[in-house]
């Protein structure tokens, strides 16, 4: 395994950038179609992560692998940085709700992402 990947983390990111992959498509699609309601796409992207948790063995033994890393601290960082940059990204798309009133303006969009 290390003749192609340098270390654990690397191995891990190279596992979740396969495995996600369809999600991603999914996302650029829903994500370039925010002129209606954003609260719809959130809803659709969740939606689309679940039906693939759900039905995709592969995505949930990447799961489980992500979930049994936390006792590695730099694959804990890793899949941590993955996490922020997803949240980066729905936190983008809770402000165009709460920006075009389908949210409370006093709702703090990190604490709702």
């Amino acid at each position: 395994i290390y003749w192609h990947f340098k270390d654990k983390s690397e191995m891990l990111e190279a596992l979740w950038d396969k495995i996600m992959q369809p999600m991603e498509l999914v996302y650029e699609k829903l994500r370039g179609d925010v002129s209606g309601d954003p609260l719809l796409v959130l809803e659709q992207i969740a939606e689309s992560f679940f039906l693939l948790a759900a039905s995709n063995e592969d995505f949930q033994q990447v799961l489980k692998i992500t979930m049994q890393s936390q006792s590695d601290p730099l694959l804990a960082e890793r899949c941590q940085q993955l996490c922020r940059e997803e949240m980066d990204s729905l936190s983008s798309l809770m402000t165009q709700a709460r920006d075009k009133g389908f949210l409370r303006t006093d709702l703090s969009v990190k604490a709702a992402s």
